[in-house]
This record gives C-alpha cells, sequence and structure tokens, in this order.
C-alpha cells in the first residue's frame, strides 16, 4: 500500500521545520511536564509528613526540607527528597520504605527519650535535649533499675527523659508509597506538555 501527500512549497517548509524542532521541542516538554509532576508530588510528600502522628517530633524539620530536585546533568531526570545539605539529612530515612532501625548512644552516653510532660498534647517535645531543662537531674530507679532524668516541683517528682543505650524506630514508608501512588499523575503532566508542544509545532 502506498500513499501520497501533496504540499505546496509553504506548507513542505513548514513541515520540515516542525519536523526538525521536534526533537530538542519534545524533551524540552517532557522535562516541564516532569518538573509539574515533581513539585506537585512533593507537595502531597510534605502534607503527608506533616501529618504523620509517626514523625511528630521531626515532622515539621522534615516538612520544610523536602523537595524536588533536578539532576543537574539531565533534565529527564529528577528526585523527591530531603538534600544533603540539609540539617535533618540524618532522619530522611524515616521516609524511606519501612523497616526498622536500631538507633545506639555514642560510647559511654545514653539516648534521652522524652516523656511524660516532656511532650506536648501532641506528643511533640518540650525540650530539645535534658540540657534545656532548668534544675534537672539524672538518677536510676532503684526497683525497676531504669535510668531517669527529672526535675523536682513543689515537692513532687516530674519525670521528663528515660535514658536508653539503644531504641527501635521504624520508618515510615511515606516517600516511596506516595512516588508510587502519583506516578499516574507525573505521567499525565508530562503527556499534556507533549500534547501542548505538538500543537504548537503543528504536526497534531
Amino acid at each position: 500500500m502506498q500513499f501520497e501527500i501533496k504540499l505546496n512549497k509553504a506548507k513542505f517548509r513548514n513541515l520540515d521545520n516542525a519536523l526538525k524542532k521536534a526533537p530538542k521541542e519534545l524533551s524540552n516538554a517532557i522535562a516541564r511536564g516532569l518538573t509539574t509532576g515533581l513539585h506537585a508530588t512533593a507537595g502531597v510528600v510534605k502534607r503527608r509528613v506533616g501529618n504523620s502522628s509517626i514523625l511528630k517530633r521531626r515532622s515539621g524539620a522534615l516538612t520544610g526540607a523536602v523537595k524536588a530536585y533536578k539532576d543537574n546533568k539531565d533534565d529527564l531526570y529528577g528526585y523527591i527528597g530531603v538534600g544533603d545539605d540539609q540539617d535533618v539529612a540524618p532522619y530522611a530515612w524515616l521516609l524511606g520504605r519501612r523497616d526498622t532501625k536500631t538507633i545506639t548512644a555514642k560510647a559511654g552516653g545514653l539516648l534521652a527519650i522524652p516523656v511524660g510532660n516532656a511532650l506536648t498534647e501532641a506528643g511533640v517535645p518540650r525540650y530539645g535535649s535534658p540540657r534545656d531543662v532548668p534544675d534537672g537531674f539524672w538518677f536510676t530507679n532503684p526497683k525497676t533499675n531504669k535510668i531517669l532524668f527529672g526535675r523536682n516541683v513543689g515537692g513532687q517528682l516530674d519525670i521528663l527523659f528515660v535514658g536508653k543505650e539503644s531504641v527501635s524506630v521504624k520508618s515510615t514508608g511515606i516517600l516511596p508509597e506516595i512516588i508510587e501512588e502519583r506516578m499516574p499523575n507525573m505521567e499525565k503532566s508530562i503527556e499534556k506538555e507533549i500534547a501542548k508542544t505538538i500543537k504548537k509545532l503543528g504536526l497534531d
């Protein structure tokens, strides 16, 4: 089967120019669509992190640190996450695939786990560390042998921290789950930009 397309010189010139531009223009369209999709997905991650009951202590800092990144060498690649240059980068793993990680105190030290009045009603720590508590002190409970930190308030002992050599912390799975959930939306963003570019080039 054969087809014959007849074009006058002007139309042929326009088609020829459009086809020459198409590879670069379509590549740019894909990059634009990817950027739109990445930023929209990063916004969803931010909201989910901010609402996470698991990340109460670090949710505010992590929420602000989550960003969409484009690859410096290739516009067709992008990432969503917490950059290495962020202060909360050591906690970024909490957003990763569901897993349990054991955090161990430095040799000779203890991890201070906030409890009781050291936490707000929302479960957010009131203090960055025991050092921020005026008149606080460490002691060992003779009955349980637990290492505790507290202060004397009106003759009553107010326990604020429990000292532990290690704790197990679970990651949330938020980042990979949302990215997988949002893949169709990112694909639509790219398809939309491609369609606009094809129309602009007169190839539709």
